[in-house]
């Protein structure tokens, strides 16, 4: 997935440099359209990023493009790799809640392993 990533943020950034080519202004149309390929081709990785278009002061013609992080998934990746325990019993410290988890796992794989003996 950060293949990926990097593959369609080094696209975007291919694309924010041709913007200020010398064969004259890219128009706002072309650059969206150009991003709204870009965001097909890679698109499970498209949505976690905002691509906001920066005009020029006649506003027909793009300056730049940037890209931004979109802020809930930026969480998710921090995230990745943890569990989440859901629980009804809230007045539980976090620990006895842990514990209980892990105690539950553990009942579990016992009945799986004599399910199988």
């Amino acid at each position: 997935m950060d293949k990926k990533r990097e593959q369609y943020r080094t696209a975007l950034k291919a694309l924010n440099a041709g913007i200020s080519k010398t064969r004259g202004p890219k128009p706002i149309d072309q650059v969206q359209q150009s991003i709204g390929k870009l965001s097909e081709k890679y698109r499970p990785i498209a949505h976690h990023f905002e691509v906001p278009v920066i005009p020029k002061e006649n506003r027909s013609h793009a300056q730049e493009i940037r890209i931004e992080n979109k802020p809930a998934y930026q969480h998710r990746e921090e995230m990745m790799g943890m569990y989440v325990i859901r629980s009804s019993h809230k007045n539980w410290p976090i620990g006895r809640r842990v514990k209980t988890y892990h105690g539950l796992n553990e009942m579990e794989q016992t009945f799986r392993s004599l399910k199988s003996d």
